[in-house]
């Protein structure tokens, strides 16, 4: 808050003593901006255009945007009807509380939202409405809130709050949606999204030579049991990561327990899958179908994919080519009732069959033979990435547990939001680490996974680690759209990736190692224990 603010909140909470000290009693809000100075234009507003509203709500009031003379200033109301002069005005009073807690939604006089968002340091500064700019949001004080008549707080606020179905133009005027299209400005970067152009091109620098090109050594799927019907295969992923499951296959392989960054890895690749791979009771188990994320027809039939391998090895999963990639668990947040697991996303950069509502789960391979630190860091397949460095007659050499060392995923559950709250700018560089996520992991060792696979045929690329985050988090769709993005300006085509890929279903206890490990931030990893 600045100190004009500061200053202002105080001449208010001023006003109100006084009035109430030599009235004995309560200030109504009409009364409180037309005594004070700097609040002559809200003055006028209320005077002009408050007897029109509704007198129910204006009794239940219980909070109060108040835009200053400056606020006010910054913005011109000469294209709005007076019906929308009232919209506008409805859309500073509410008759719920304010929470003030980061993201919270606040229900305003004219039945839309405004959202209270929080500076870096985590405290609520910002109230913002639909058409509010994000570089420049609404700022307040919610600890300054001022009582007046009718049990109403009233904050000041340092911009006019800009509901949905307007627009603030070039000139500073307030417009209405339905008239933008007849506004006749020239663009001057002549039809281009330079921005847009700037996230994805490919300097110089990457446009080099990828030496990591072609290093793919193609093992072959296998049948996961021999002809002797005993199993015949490294350890398989995706498993069951609910805490305290324990595999049935015995193996002396220890996965890596620290971070990859600290055990010498690096990404070299994202990519994701439709649905989750993994199983987690609570977090990806679904089964209410009003909780499980958006219905379609095809959901009805079983999503096995047509055969057809991609150069990843994770099976043909396009939804607009194969129409049946299967779909793995899904989380439990979809509430149909509410705008932000339904709006639709216009996705610039990702394919435009992902989803709002959806569950996906990202991976992120790492390996210590990738070209870390240089332009070839991400590859698609990520096999090239995975095997950069590291020619087959030397891979050839190393014991199961180098492997398992030198070679780990990272694996994330997201439902897709279309809500800027959820919001994170770098998917692209590794699974997210902060407060509930990555705080319960569980560890194990494992193998690729894919629709290439299942419980009957298994991967040749095992051992190698798995470090899962046991909880499944919302994300906004911008987030995912920013990932895209930074995958398109790498020096190696990762078109491929740009789409969700099919879940290989759950691995069965006979194929899934029995070394799983709990790691949570600041507490020891414990191994699950049989029973």
């Amino acid at each position: 808050m600045t100190f004009y603010q500061a200053a202002v909140v105080a001449l208010l909470a001023s006003t109100v003593n006084n009035a109430v000290n030599a009235e004995e009693d309560c200030t109504s809000i009409v009364d409180l901006a037309c005594g004070t100075e700097g609040f002559s234009t809200l003055c006028s507003v209320l005077t002009d255009v408050a007897p029109a509203l509704d007198p129910d709500v204006v009794s239940s009031l219980k909070t109060v945007f108040a835009p200053t003379d400056d606020a006010f200033a910054a913005v011109k109301f000469d294209l709005v009807t007076e019906e929308a002069l009232l919209d506008i005005l409805g859309y500073h009073l509410s008759t719920f509380e304010l929470t003030g807690e980061c993201g919270s939604l606040i229900e305003m006089a004219d039945g839309k939202d405004t959202r209270t968002l929080c500076n870096k340091d985590k405290e609520p500064v910002f109230q913002k409405g639909w058409a509010n700019s994000r570089a420049v949001m609404p700022q307040f004080d919610p600890t300054a809130g001022i009582a007046v008549c009718g049990d109403a707080t009233v904050y000041v606020i340092d911009s006019v709050l800009i509901p949905k179905d307007y627009f603030v133009d070039e000139e500073g005027e307030v417009v209405e949606d339905n008239v933008q299209e007849v506004i006749d400005a020239p663009d001057p970067n002549d039809g281009k999204d330079y921005f847009k152009e700037l996230l994805i091109a490919k300097g110089t620098v990457t446009e080099g030579s990828n030496t990591c090109a072609n290093t793919n050594p193609q093992f072959p799927n296998i049948n996961c049991l021999g002809e002797d019907g005993t199993v015949d295969v490294g350890p398989q992923a995706a498993a069951n990561v609910t805490k305290g499951y324990v595999g049935g296959m015995e193996v002396d392989i220890v996965p890596i327990t620290k971070s990859y960054y600290q055990a010498g890895l690096c990404p070299v690749n994202v990519h994701w899958h439709l649905g989750s791979e993994h199983f987690s009771a609570g977090e990806f188990d679904c089964e209410d179908p009003k909780k499980c994320g958006p219905y379609h027809a095809a959901d009805d039939a079983a999503h096995d994919d047509d055969g057809h391998t991609d150069d990843a090895g994770e099976g043909d999963s396009r939804r607009q080519l194969a129409g049946d990639a299967r779909k793995g668990y899904q989380c439990n947040y979809y509430d149909e009732d509410d705008s932000k697991f339904t709006a639709p996303y216009d996705w610039q950069f990702c394919d435009k069959t992902m989803e709002v509502g959806q569950t996906y789960e990202i991976h992120w391979p790492h390996s210590s033979a990738g070209a870390c630190g240089t332009p070839n860091q991400y590859q698609t397949p990520f096999y090239d990435g995975v095997f950069c460095n590291l020619p087959l007659d030397v891979f050839q050499t190393l014991s199961a547990q180098d492997i398992a060392s030198n070679v780990g995923v990272q694996a994330q559950v997201f439902t897709i939001v279309n809500d800027e709250a959820y919001y994170y700018p770098n998917l692209f560089g590794g699974m997210i680490v902060d407060g509930d996520f990555g705080a319960d992991m569980a560890i194990y060792t494992g193998s690729t996974t894919g629709t290439s696979r299942d419980n009957e045929v298994c991967s040749q690329y095992a051992p190698i680690t798995w470090q899962v985050d046991r909880k499944c988090h919302m994300i906004s769709a911008s987030s995912f759209d920013k990932m895209c993005a930074d995958m398109m300006a790498q020096r190696d085509d990762m078109t491929d990736d740009l789409y969700a890929h099919g879940a290989r279903e759950v691995t069965a206890d006979i194929i899934t190692a029995d070394n799983q490990q709990t790691r949570g931030r600041g507490l020891r990893l414990r191994k699950n224990n049989k029973n």
